[in-house]
């Protein structure tokens, strides 16, 4: 049965992983001209706005002869990247490709496209950022040693300085040993796999230093710097000394600052919260899997003191676990549905009724076993050593599920990108429109029209009306009446957008009575 589950988990993971190369976790929300619009000359520049702080890695423009160029005068303040121009652009279509690395230390991709007066009649062709299989295999695997190292590790050096009564036997502390030593090689290995990821480089490509300046340079680079420093820490507790204690308590704070420097929960809002409670969250993962080594070897050794002692404090340390779990997944998953609509809410639940598994065991290993082996039942040790080593298992397939998590986008950062507007621009050579859709109360939109003739001029109109219809899924065309509200603005309030998808938008202009012009475009829209 574990085997089992073993083997459906590693496949849950690997579908995970090389499902899709675009998992972002910043996502951009606006962008200065939208994307798609046409502007009447070239503009000083282009903002993009994201949804979280983000610095630039490769801003590049393609004109439309194909000919491409890296743009370097890019200013980053907050959530919005400010690009400036080239000089005056040649009229056509453009289209300026962007990769940025998000608050978590992630990188993201994406592309803008606008024509200058007129759309080309082919539109450059759009950069492929595409990660390489073998590169999201790589990372997975060394975030799955280094938290093997962190949680077994120095969870199992704090207990041997803290918990334990007595010296580990020799081979507990290798195993130990070998876990910190094969964090470290996986530490220094992540950094490289995020320089080539936030470089768009293949795997190969690690050789070259810059590579690996870059990765440093990252957030995800300080929590390597951090991690490697708790793991060495963790190797000096463990070869014991008057300081060994000093040096538990530093590397198992250190797993909490690591954790806690960067990802998706650590960057989120507010901060004040969720990095304290990345940080204890961290602390308590690894002093009670921590534990669980150690704890198979005081059963070998008949150390019933060690189980007493730890029995009476693990409670505290799972009441914390509990508690920051509870906070960070409110923060992470903003809404119920996220748990089966995502696949950061179905990482989740494959976590979840892992770690409730693993509770209902301790629970009987802790109320159940350990008194009965207090007083000398022989059977129960054999029994608390075979639950102890499901744990494990279950343990390391927790593990496995959460860095997994590096390839999928928190709903929290997909609800923002809902939220954001909507924006498309529609043209014909008689007349042209720009639509912005925003969300409003009880679920509708507030649709907001420009209208112009072909020459950029506002666009007199007597009537203009916004047509939405999704025939794929039964819709037919939903019409709703603008209100003239200025020159060349018009206004729709309380449109309703039923489901999420592809949407043919359509505008309706009536000139005069003999004149009527009708101009459309699919949109997706994401919520």
């Amino acid at each position: 049965m574990v085997s089992r589950g073993a083997a459906i988990v590693l496949g849950v993971l690997l579908a995970l992983i090389t499902a899709s190369a675009a998992w972002a976790h910043a996502t951009l929300v606006g962008s200065e001209p939208a994307d798609r619009a046409m502007v009447p000359e070239s503009p000083p520049a282009v903002t993009l706005q994201f949804n979280e702080p983000v610095s630039p890695v490769s801003i590049v423009l393609v004109g439309p002869n194909g000919a491409s160029s890296t743009l370097k005068g890019v200013t980053a303040k907050d959530e919005t990247l400010t690009v400036a121009m080239p000089g005056a652009l040649a009229k056509g279509t453009h289209l300026l490709s962007w990769r940025v690395i998000s608050a978590d230390g992630h990188p993201v991709s994406g592309t803008v496209m606008f024509s200058i007066k007129e759309a080309s009649a082919e539109p450059p062709m759009q950069p492929q950022f595409e990660m390489d299989r073998g590169l999201l295999a790589g990372i997975w695997l060394c975030k799955l040693a280094l938290y093997c190292a962190l949680m077994f590790g120095i969870g199992g050096a704090f207990y041997a300085a803290f918990i334990a009564t007595g010296p580990l036997p020799a081979r507990c502390t290798v195993w130990l040993s070998v876990l910190l030593l094969g964090g470290l090689v996986a530490t220094v290995l992540s950094v490289g796999f995020q320089g080539v990821d936030l470089a768009n480089l293949p795997p190969l490509e690690m050789r070259r230093p810059d590579v690996w300046i870059g990765g440093l340079r990252t957030s995800y680079g300080t929590t390597a710097v951090i991690a490697a420093a708790a793991l060495i820490l963790g190797l000096l507790a463990l070869r014991g000394g008057s300081q060994r204690k000093l040096a538990a308590a530093l590397a198992i704070a250190g797993v909490g600052v690591a954790l806690a420097s960067s990802g998706h929960a650590a960057s989120a809002a507010p901060q004040f919260l969720t990095r304290p409670a990345v940080f204890l969250h961290g602390m308590s993962v690894a002093f009670w899997l921590g534990a669980l080594i150690p704890l198979l070897a005081s059963l070998h050794l008949r150390r019933e003191r060690d189980l007493l002692r730890f029995s009476r404090v693990i409670p505290a340390g799972i009441a914390v676990l509990v508690a920051t779990g509870v906070v960070l997944s409110v923060v992470q998953l903003e809404t119920l549905d996220a748990l089966w609509t995502t696949r950061y809410g179905m990482v989740w639940d494959a976590k979840i009724a892992a770690v409730l598994v693993l509770l209902g065991l301790g629970a009987c290993n802790r109320y159940a076993l350990t008194p009965r082996i207090v007083h000398g039942e022989p059977a129960a040790a054999g029994r608390m050593s075979a639950s102890i080593r499901i744990e494990l298992v279950l343990a390391l397939a927790i593990l496995a599920v959460v860095a997994a998590w590096r390839f999928t986008q928190p709903p929290r950062a997909i609800h923002a990108a809902a939220s954001a507007p909507t924006q498309v621009h529609i043209h014909t050579a008689k007349a042209m429109a720009d639509v912005r859709l925003e969300p409003a109360a009880g679920g509708l939109h507030t649709a907001t029209l420009a209208i112009w003739n072909g020459d950029f001029a506002p666009l007199a109109a007597k009537e203009v009306a916004l047509v939405l219809a999704k025939p794929d899924a039964g819709i037919e065309p939903l019409r709703f009446p603008a209100v003239h509200v200025a020159e060349s603005t018009w206004r729709v309030d309380g449109v309703n957008i039923p489901i999420k998808g592809r949407w043919r938008v359509r505008v309706e202009i009536l000139i005069d009575d003999f004149d009527k012009v009708s101009i459309d475009e699919d949109v997706e829209f994401p919520r």
